[in-house]
């Protein structure tokens, strides 16, 4: 009670006395203050029990548990070394520390290769990707941003994210801050623009941007890894299905159509027929093509057997296709079936995504059907 804040250390080698300068890590990096105060906690006591529980030592001995009191341990970070700075050659020593253990820490953040998109830790990247096959790569920057409030959680949450072949953006110890969520809204994946904190928390001045629900960046905390990794993971599916579902309103996916007999509605401009979906499925403003190739014209509209106009048809759907450019009877016939037209750009980043068996069916059979003629389509 009444003594600032504090820090619990296990000293395991050497001495500390009252008076004595001892040097820490901060985010800003290391910083040193001294030794106003050494407690140990008294009889059977927890060290975290406040009351009159305390007893004051001018100095202890390694190994025991002691209580520090000093001035601005606001600024240290739970579970880094702290290091006896008397003495400038103590100084210089700490320091070197100080900086080979956040290296250490540092090299360890999995990380992605710019050319060959493998995730590894950043001492493994700097070996096999930068002098290896791929010299000359760069990190990507397109990593989550994760928190924690002490290394050793820091260094745990990267390892699951490793074994995801998850990159992280930055690593830092405490609660989420501005720069954090400027941090990930950088990101450019997508996917990857969310900030996991292992028991830590934001704090005041972003804590209701993060709560929001319409939030741009995604937040998962929580005091077991295992759970906020699962929520990630649940959220990134979600995201994920999310970013197909957009594109799929963007690209022309493959799809396969009956001219069904007796259902022609209008001869020419536009001729107006029915159809039947086979596979895959239609939208409005698609070019349609004959199973040999042959150009047919463009969908202008899409209307279901109550007469309720539709932008797209899927498989089994039965709809009066408006299309400009044939003429029943001279270049279309019932009982033709015909292609949804897909553009060679629009096959390469369909092969990308995961079509069900039907739509890969018939995307295969438009690229061997444009191959014929250009080898390279669709590559």
């Amino acid at each position: 009670v009444g003594m600032g804040k504090t820090i619990d250390v296990i000293l395991y080698r050497g001495s500390l006395k009252i008076g004595d300068k001892i040097m820490l890590a901060s985010n800003d990096g290391a910083f040193s203050t001294h030794i106003k105060g050494l407690k140990r906690p008294r009889g059977m006591s927890e060290m975290r029990d406040a009351g009159k529980r305390w007893e004051n030592f001018p100095e202890i001995q390694a190994a025991c548990g002691v209580k520090i009191v000093a001035p601005r341990l606001e600024q240290a970070i739970a579970g880094t070394t702290v290091h006896l700075a008397n003495t400038t050659e103590q100084i210089t020593d700490a320091e070197q520390s100080i900086r080979e253990e956040w290296r250490g820490i540092y090299d360890k953040m999995p990380i992605m290769c710019s050319v060959c998109k493998q995730v590894s830790p950043r001492v493994d990247f700097v070996a096999n990707c930068q002098n290896g096959k791929c010299k000359g790569a760069v990190e990507e920057k397109d990593g989550v941003v994760i928190k924690a409030d002490t290394v050793g959680g820091l260094e745990a949450l990267a390892f699951e994210l490793f074994k995801l072949k998850i990159p992280v953006r930055q690593a830092t110890v405490g609660p989420v801050n501005k720069k954090d969520i400027l941090m990930a809204k950088s990101i450019q994946d997508p996917l990857n623009q969310a900030i996991l904190g292992f028991s830590t928390k934001p704090n005041t001045e972003v804590a209701d941007e993060l709560s929001r629900d319409d939030s741009e960046i995604a937040f998962f905390s929580g005091s077991i890894i295992y759970h906020i990794i699962d929520e990630f993971e649940q959220w990134r599916d979600a995201k994920q299905a999310e970013i197909e579902a957009a594109q799929r309103e963007s690209l022309v996916y493959p799809g396969r159509l009956l001219y069904l007999k007796d259902h022609t509605f209008r001869a020419k401009n536009p001729a107006i027929v029915g159809m039947r979906v086979v596979g895959g499925r239609i939208h409005i403003g698609q070019k349609l093509m004959k199973l040999d190739g042959t150009p047919v014209g463009q969908v202008k509209s899409l209307r279901t057997r109550s007469s309720e106009d539709v932008r797209e048809a899927s498989q089994g759907d039965e709809v009066a296709v408006a299309i400009q450019g044939p003429t029943v009877g001279r270049h279309i016939e019932e009982l033709d079936e015909f292609y949804v037209d897909v553009p060679a750009s629009h096959a390469k980043r369909l092969k990308k995504l995961e079509l069900d068996p039907i739509e890969q069916e018939i995307l295969d059979e438009l690229i061997r059907l444009h191959r014929r003629d250009d080898h390279f389509w669709g590559r």
